[in-house]
């Protein structure tokens, strides 16, 4: 499938699933992998709620160091931050999202740096937070999350299910908002 029949199909298919009006409108018919990433990470509350598209689609249609760029992944093992190999600096990516049976860990370690986490299915991550950075993680389903923090840093970690596990190592707030995607 070429990137403009992606698009149709993620396009009709969300139409299906109750995509409204005004999203649906904006959608052009020829928007491109990196567009419909950047589509997906906006209205990832849309997706989660409808499990769509489906971990299979994603894996099929989007080139995993596409996704790995973009912070996603899809039964994958993956570490961020990345160094760029042309300037040698780490690249932060703001949001990270891992489906599936994922492993990563991701390091923080500087006070401007906030970002969201979403992690899905039996997906487990290491978040090492330092420096007064603030990170917020959301856990689905049986997914496990390993904290560790200094003691300047902030991280709040939404369980979304009951089935998710928490282990903490530092200062970590935890909320339980089970009804989010319902």
């Amino acid at each position: 499938m070429t990137s403009k029949e992606i698009s149709i199909k993620l396009r009709e298919d969300a139409r299906r699933l109750g995509l409204c009006d005004e999203w649906y409108g904006k959608w052009k018919d020829d928007s491109s992998l990196q567009e419909l990433i950047d589509k997906f990470k906006r209205g990832n509350d849309f997706c989660f709620s409808k499990r769509w598209p489906s971990l299979s689609f994603i894996k099929k249609h989007f080139p995993q160091p596409l996704l790995r760029q973009n912070g996603i992944l899809v039964d994958d093992t993956y570490s961020y931050p990345v160094r760029n190999p042309e300037t040698r600096r780490l690249v932060y990516i703001r949001d990270y999202v891992l489906f599936g049976d994922s492993r990563s860990t991701i390091r923080y370690s500087f006070s401007k740096h906030s970002s969201n986490v979403w992690v899905r299915d039996t997906s487990r991550l290491k978040v090492d937070v330092k420096y007064g950075a603030f990170i917020l993680v959301h856990l689905f389903d049986k997914a496990t999350v390993e904290v560790k923090t200094d003691l300047v840093s902030k991280v709040c970690v939404i369980k979304h299910s009951a089935d998710s596990v928490i282990i903490k190592d530092g200062v970590v707030t935890v909320r339980n908002e089970y009804n989010y995607l319902k």
